[in-house]
């Protein structure tokens, strides 16, 4: 009897050790996970903010009238001329946002940058939202196109993935001035 019962004890302790090792591996499976999608996330928004300003700071570049170089400016929504190479045609760049549906049949935020000029670099970066806050020469807010002289950029990138009910995310905010619009 007195076997049975060390048999029954050893195969108890024995299946907790196994249960804690278990649940300690996939504890620290979930937490690289989240991790790694948090670095994604964190590579997609430093690329996406990279290209951003690139674009907006070079609104107005090499056109004979900056001043016309906004077409369109709103809190989701910027249209600008530029002619980074001086090119013969003047570009159209035009950053905005929309929703399309995903699988599951949810709205997801995207943003897209268009080109009239380079029309193979489509930029499209789902689950993304952007403000756009305009400002004039001295510091206040504006969205009369001929007064803007930067832009604030708030960039919220979201992982796709799920992970536990939740997304990683990475936000981003920073102000771009128009080098290149020239008051008259």
């Amino acid at each position: 009897m007195n076997t049975l019962i060390e048999i029954f004890g050893s195969t108890l302790i024995g299946s907790l050790l196994i249960l804690a090792i278990l649940t300690l591996f996939y504890t620290v499976y979930d937490a690289q996970f989240s991790l790694s999608r948090s670095l994604v996330m964190q590579n997609k928004a430093t690329a996406l903010a990279e290209i951003i300003s690139s674009d907006i700071h070079k609104t107005g570049m090499n056109i004979p009238d900056s001043l016309d170089a906004i077409v369109e400016a709103d809190s989701a929504r910027f249209t600008f001329l530029l002619n980074p190479y001086g090119a013969a045609s003047v570009d159209t760049v035009r950053y905005f946002q929309e929703e399309r549906t995903g699988n599951n049949g949810n709205p997801i935020p995207v943003i897209l940058r268009t080109s009239v000029n380079d029309t193979d670099n489509l930029l499209s970066v789902d689950y993304s939202k952007m403000i756009l806050i305009y400002f004039d020469s001295s510091g206040s807010e504006t969205l009369i196109k001929d007064d803007i002289r930067s832009v604030e950029i708030s960039l919220l990138v979201e992982d796709f993935i799920e992970n536990n009910n939740e997304r990683s995310r990475d936000f981003r905010q920073w102000r771009i001035y128009l080098a290149n619009i020239i008051n008259k």
